[in-house]
């Protein structure tokens, strides 16, 4: 499993990164890592993690697709989303979330069962944002990824829980560097 671990922390780093400079390809990263933490996630019993990463698989190529299909030759933009739209997201997510820990926490031997809910509904949220350039997903994947560094600790996943932090440091990064404005797409491709 460690072997996975390492894949999976390696191109999910590498995924994020490319995110944080608006590079479309960062979604096969995703693919890739997602595949790996498949197995990792259900040898620990984080089964919300576990079936996320089918989602982040289907939202990849989504999020492929999209980018490429909503760029034009020059620049890679980023849109805000309303702030109604976006607190009646955090509330079902919120609602989701407790109700899927209650019923994982009474019918499974889920680890951490609200912990894993949590995290898991709100990275969709985050995830789905990311893949429709709202820039108000790094906000989201900031929150997210300061429980998961806590939760992937305490199941000793110590390079996941590593990869989380920087995740952390590259979300805040992508939510600075979103707020610019968009830069000529050659130049997000060189980097």
């Amino acid at each position: 499993m460690n072997s996975i671990e390492y894949l999976g922390a390696i191109t999910g780093f590498l995924c994020v990164w490319l995110a944080t400079r608006r590079h479309v390809l960062n979604w096969p990263f995703a693919i890739v890592s997602s595949l790996c933490y498949i197995v990792v996630f259900y040898q620990v019993k984080l089964y919300v993690d576990t079936a996320l990463q089918f989602f982040f698989i289907g939202s990849s190529i989504y999020g492929w697709f999209y980018w490429k299909s909503t760029t034009d030759e020059k620049t890679i933009e980023a849109v805000k989303i309303q702030s109604k739209t976006l607190a009646s997201y955090i509330l079902i997510m919120s609602l989701l979330a407790f109700l899927l820990g209650w019923w994982l926490k009474k019918n499974t031997d889920a680890s951490l069962p609200f912990f894993d809910a949590f995290t898991g509904c709100f990275s969709v949220l985050a995830q789905w944002l990311l893949a429709r350039k709202h820039i108000e997903n790094w906000i989201i994947w900031i929150a997210v990824d300061i429980l998961y560094v806590g939760m992937y600790i305490s199941r000793e996943l110590y390079p996941t829980a590593i990869l989380f932090f920087a995740f952390l440091i590259l979300a805040l990064m992508g939510y600075y560097g979103w707020k610019k404005p968009a830069f000529p797409k050659h130049l997000s491709n060189e980097s």
